[in-house]
């Protein structure tokens, strides 16, 4: 990873702006839910952002993905980046009078991530070698990583002196200063050349990108169980806080301990991809196997009332859904070709977000009906069982890794 980000300067260049913007990121969603609770008095509002955000990003992601597969990636990311620091600088201007306004704002800044990210998911196969994929991925989970552990911690400080407003301020000058960083690499989009000149119908252009989903066997079961593993994300998060509270009993606020356990496994999780790529082991039955123990993970921490024994199994997932994610993003953008990965990335996070709805609905529903011990149980038995079923389908003709 260090030869990678010193040798290649695009994408060192390309980490930079990402890093510095993720940190205004997070700046912003802590900003957001602390100011829509003190405009509300209520979890109310902060549910209606997450909701928001939520419902955009399934037509966002579909355009999203034509749009980076359609014009200049890196043009498109610094478009992105000088509207996300106007929309973001205008939260200033916010207050419990004109709560519709900050829901708006809420709206277009989400539209606006999606496509920047997947315009950059789409770029990074262009700047990176196909061998150095996972590394390069890999080196975008540590700083996110690093990210969760030290920017919460700076927000809240900033918060508590100077208010929400101040770190609106700061995450617009973020997007700013990575505008600037995307301006100094060196990119040629490659789509106008490859373009054909048969006219471009948007439905029709879409559909070539969902078909290299459908006809490669190897991207379609990555889908399929990420989206498991989004259904199981969103139990997870719905039931943590009364998992630390009411199960394990360090209290509601013992949900921070599990976002550093999960976050310290996180960091461990290139190490394995760096011994997958070590010894040329398949990457299909690699996914599948980290993916099974992922399951095993969730369970036990459903059902662990031992303070060890439920951070052991966060940090586990920590360090399973790192690897898996990895591998995911990585076969994608190795194995589509770069004229149509922005569309295949979209409807890859589109499956997930849907996925992502279903768990919202099903957790509370699940949990009147039985404990959060068994629902964690019958989700997770579920996916094993897809997973095993894949394997199965797999030893009949495995995939190349």
């Amino acid at each position: 990873m260090k030869s990678l980000l010193f040798d290649n300067r695009n994408f060192s260049r390309m980490c930079l702006a990402s890093l510095v913007s993720s940190i205004g990121d997070n700046l912003y969603n802590l900003a957001l839910t602390l100011l829509l609770y003190n405009m509300t008095q209520s979890v109310v509002g902060v549910a209606g952002m997450w909701l928001i955000r939520a419902v955009i990003r399934i037509p966002i992601q579909f355009f999203s993905g034509i749009i980076a597969d359609k014009f200049n990636r890196k043009k498109i990311s610094i478009t992105i980046y000088w509207i996300s620091a106007v929309l973001s600088l205008l939260f200033v201007f916010t207050s419990s009078s004109y709560i519709v306004f900050a829901f708006v704002l809420i709206f277009l800044l989400q539209g606006t991530s999606d496509m920047d990210n997947t315009a950059q998911a789409a770029m990074l196969p262009e700047i990176v070698e196909k061998k150095d994929l996972e590394s390069a991925n890999s080196v975008f989970s540590v700083m996110g990583t690093i990210i969760l552990l030290t920017a919460p911690g700076i927000g809240g400080i900033l918060y508590i002196h100077f208010g929400s407003d101040v770190l609106f301020v700061i995450d617009s000058l973020t997007f700013i200063i990575a505008a600037i960083l995307f301006t100094r690499i060196n990119y040629n989009s490659v789509k106008a050349e490859q373009a054909s000149p048969k006219k471009f119908m948007l439905f029709a252009f879409a559909k070539e990108g969902y078909t290299q989903i459908k006809e490669n066997r190897m991207i379609l079961v990555f889908i399929s169980v990420m989206m498991c593993y989004a259904i199981l994300g969103r139990f997870y998060e719905i039931y943590k806080v009364y998992v630390a509270d009411h199960i394990i009993k360090v209290g509601a606020e013992g949900i921070v301990y599990f976002s550093y356990a999960m976050a310290i496994g996180s960091l461990l999780g290139p190490l394995w991809i760096r011994l997958i790529k070590r010894k040329g082991l398949n990457k299909y039955n690699s996914f599948l196997w980290i993916s099974l123990f992922a399951s095993m993970s969730y369970i036990l921490w459903g059902n662990a009332d031992m303070i060890v024994l439920s951070y052991a199994a966060n940090m586990a997932m920590g360090f399973l859904d790192c690897n898996m994610s990895i591998l995911c993003n990585s076969i994608i953008q190795e194995k589509v070709d770069h004229q149509y990965i922005g569309r295949v990335m979209s409807f890859y996070k589109i499956a997930i977000v849907c996925s992502a709805i279903l768990g919202i609905v099903l957790a509370p529903v699940l949990l009147e009906l039985w404990s959060i011990g068994v629902a964690m149980l019958a989700a997770g038995s579920i996916s094993i069982v897809f997973i095993v079923m894949l394997m199965r389908v797999k030893s009949k003709g495995s995939p190349a890794s």
